[in-house]
């Protein structure tokens, strides 16, 4: 509010611009380039983010992810109506004495009415078929105006300009996460896998071109939703849209990146809104083309992406490289704070731990965030410090190594010299490092 009482604003201009920040944050992108009307306003100068407020256009703005989730309330709720059907008989069978109730649903099924068991029934049923045709309205619209066809991604719908909006963001997975699929994927056939591995190329850029996991969008511009921020709850949704798409849409393996191939030349023209150029490199990488997928290894595999398995398709390498990633986020950047495990890895020492502002007596943090560029560093940017103790990544990563444990290699942290505990003390005869970052 000081900021808004410096502006020269009238007082309908200065309404607008806190409404737009209220529903900014109601958004949970708290806040990002995507709902600005000006994105780049901030790009090369983080520092300030008053011109990306200013500009932002919430109202203006028909997100993706947004009528995805509400798709999918409509299904649930159908769902959770038939489930009450379905049960609704045995639930009025009981062995206590004949209620009032009871007594008047007999004589009213004796008139021919329909009894109070019945009633509810109908009534879900009617619940439930209400819910439908608005899922499958929902789901018609988000084809309609937020799939594009050429750049193979969803995008927002912008109300002021009445178009389908070109910014990119990580909210392009939501539909396949809650299995929304254009005719292009879901009426299978010719060309089909071809637009669900262009619909994921993105994926395997992130994996590529940088050490950490996928942001929420490619535009730096100082928000905490915007690059490097790599959070949570898009990790789980980008795994699971990968895991959702039918087995005969992912029959070819990941493709094999090089002086002709690079990851971002596998990107439909114009799918993330900025060149080759605009995008952030990297630290150590330079240029363009293959000298930015500095984290691609001709094994078929990525830099702390874990080991490629025999058959292994392209969405299930990038599952692999996306859930190896995350594990690593969340265990370096936990270890490197004071995270230990008695008897089987030692905490770093005074000195080391210093470079994380953590002592001794640090026990660890698991961060609400990551850093797309650094695999064990929490990011930062917004208005509020870094939190910790966060349960959406306690969650993912709970669910991460439930799922997927078997193909989770040992976090391979950066910059952190891990101390081992002599294999001796656990009883296998000598000293290694291969246990650490093991699940226990």
């Amino acid at each position: 509010m000081t900021d808004l009482n410096g502006l020269n604003y009238t007082a309908q201009q200065r309404a607008d611009l806190y409404s737009e920040i209220a529903s900014g944050a109601e958004t949970g992108w708290n806040f990002t380039s995507r709902f600005s009307k000006d994105p780049f306003a901030t790009v090369g100068n983080t520092t300030n983010l008053q011109p990306l407020m200013r500009a932002l256009n919430v109202r203006g703005t028909v997100p993706v992810d947004l009528n995805s989730i509400l798709y999918d309330a409509f299904i649930q709720l159908a769902h959770l109506y038939d489930i009450s059907i379905g049960t609704s008989s045995a639930a009025s069978v009981t062995t206590s004495p004949p209620t009032f109730a009871d007594s008047l649903g007999t004589n009213m099924a004796k008139r021919g009415e329909p009894s109070q068991a019945e009633r509810i029934t109908q009534q879900a049923a009617l619940a439930a078929n209400r819910h439908r045709p608005n899922a499958a309205l929902r789901k018609a619209a988000i084809l309609d105006l937020m799939w594009d066809s050429q750049k193979m991604a969803f995008y927002d719908f912008n109300l002021t300009s009445n178009a389908r909006g070109t910014f990119f963001s990580a909210a392009h997975f939501y539909p396949m996460w809650l299995d929304i699929w254009p005719d292009e994927v879901a009426r299978g056939g010719s060309g089909a896998e071809q637009v669900a591995q262009k619909m994921f190329a993105p994926v395997g850029l992130v994996l590529s071109r940088y050490n950490g996991t996928f942001p929420s969008t490619f535009l730096k511009t100082g928000a905490q939703w915007d690059f490097p921020n790599a959070w949570p709850p898009h990790l789980y949704i980008i795994i699971k849209g990968l895991a959702n798409i039918p087995s005969n849409l992912s029959t070819q393996a990941y493709p094999r990146l090089g002086s002709e191939t690079t990851s971002f030349s596998l990107l439909p023209p114009g799918q993330l809104g900025l060149s080759e150029s605009q995008l952030t490199l990297q630290p150590l990488a330079s240029g363009q083309g293959a000298s930015t997928d500095i984290n691609y290894d001709v094994s078929g595999t990525w830099s702390s992406g874990g080991t490629p398995r025999s058959g292994e398709t392209w969405s299930q390498a990038l599952i692999r490289g996306m859930a190896n990633r995350y594990i690593g986020s969340v265990f370096c950047s936990w270890y490197s704070t004071g995270g230990s495990i008695p008897g089987l890895l030692n905490q770093l020492t005074s000195r080391e731990l210093q470079a994380t502002f953590s002592t001794p007596e640090s026990t660890g943090h698991m961060y609400e965030k990551f850093n797309a560029l650094d695999g064990d560093s929490a990011e930062s940017g917004g208005e509020h410090t870094v939190q910790d103790g966060f349960g959406w990544t306690n969650g993912v990563a709970l669910w991460v190594a439930s799922k997927y444990g078997t193909i989770l290699d040992a976090p391979k942290c950066p910059t952190i010299d891990i101390t081992p505990v002599p294999l001796a003390t656990r009883g296998l005869g000598k000293r290694s490092t291969r246990f650490i970052g093991k699940r226990v």
